[in-house]
């Protein structure tokens, strides 16, 4: 599935940001800054130096006006990046209820993730920065890129071998599945074949067993003989039955146990469908943490850099 840098500014129910305290932080940094310079000056000229005291409240003033100003940029990110995550989680929604419309919605998702770029992008523009801070920045987001690339084509061809042993492994399923259906076909052909062996038996049975009393008839010393040979036949009949109880009891037990089988290999491939899903899903929601902690260290580091000017103007 592919993952693309510019939603990690999405909302995160588990994720609060922390841009009020940051902005405290910058404005206390800043007023103690104000009151460093205001000694500095107080050292070099008299105390009742009113216009270096006016523009350092002056200064004052224009950092709180900054910081607000920075609040407000920060509003339209967040509101933009949850619009961005609502989207993104349609489309994720959409993909698996139908697979078919898979490159159509990551080349929708690709054209709005360089929107989101460009659009913050310009908002850097807007900020002023140095141009080896832009530089780093825009490196920084090359290599991120430049990893998720890699990882969207390692990510593709897991799931071209999966779908291929999905596939190979349908085929072997279908492969048994006739073979027992032929399996099956002989049995009952076996078992046809004997009925009517059964059926000649019986026929030539009673032939020899007419015969018989057409020759008890005759001959009346022979009873004793023709009565073991009557229950020699109906002996041999009720074997013949026996026998084919038995043959069909144990065609209906094969079949059962094919059956079985078959289920299980059935139920193995649904579950090794569902960990592939989990591992996926797994391995997203790690690079999405990562990618926030990359955000956010490179957010401090701008920040700082920020700091470092502001503080060498003031030197300056």
């Amino acid at each position: 599935m592919y993952y693309y840098p510019m939603l990690n500014y999405c909302y995160d129910p588990f994720f609060t940001p922390r841009f009020s305290t940051m902005a405290a932080l910058g404005f206390a940094a800043s007023i103690c800054v104000a009151v460093a310079v205001d000694r500095l000056l107080c050292r070099r000229n008299p105390p009742a130096n009113s216009a270096n005291i006016g523009w350092i409240l002056t200064r004052c003033e224009d950092l709180e006006r900054q910081l607000s100003e920075q609040e407000l940029r920060y509003e339209e990110l967040k509101l933009v990046s949850a619009a961005s995550q609502a989207k993104y989680l349609k489309l994720e929604r959409y993909f698996l209820a139908n697979e078919q419309q898979y490159e159509r919605r990551c080349a929708e998702l690709e054209s709005d993730n360089a929107r989101l770029r460009n659009l913050i992008r310009a908002q850097q523009n807007t900020l002023r920065l140095q141009p080896f801070v832009s530089f780093l920045d825009r490196l920084l987001l090359v290599n991120k890129l430049l990893r998720q690339r890699k990882d969207l084509v390692r990510l593709k061809e897991v799931l071209a071998e999966k779908e291929q042993d999905i596939r190979s492994k349908a085929f072997i399923a279908f492969r048994d599945r006739v073979l027992v259906a032929n399996l099956v076909w002989k049995q009952q052909k076996q078992l046809k074949l004997l009925k009517e062996e059964a059926e000649t038996l019986k026929r030539g049975r009673v032939r020899a067993v007419t015969r018989s009393a057409k020759q008890m008839v005759l001959d009346t010393r022979r009873e004793g003989m023709v009565d073991e040979l009557v229950k020699g036949l109906i002996e041999d009949i009720e074997r013949g039955k026996r026998r084919e109880r038995e043959l069909k009891e144990k065609y209906e037990q094969d079949i059962e146990e094919l059956n079985g089988e078959w289920v299980k290999e059935h139920k193995k491939l649904l579950s090794e469908i569902e960990e592939l899903r989990l591992s996926q899903r797994a391995k997203l929601i790690e690079q999405e943490i990562s990618n926030q902690v990359e955000d956010r260290l490179v957010a401090n580091l701008a920040e700082s850099r920020r700091e470092v000017a502001r503080l060498e103007a003031l030197k300056g």
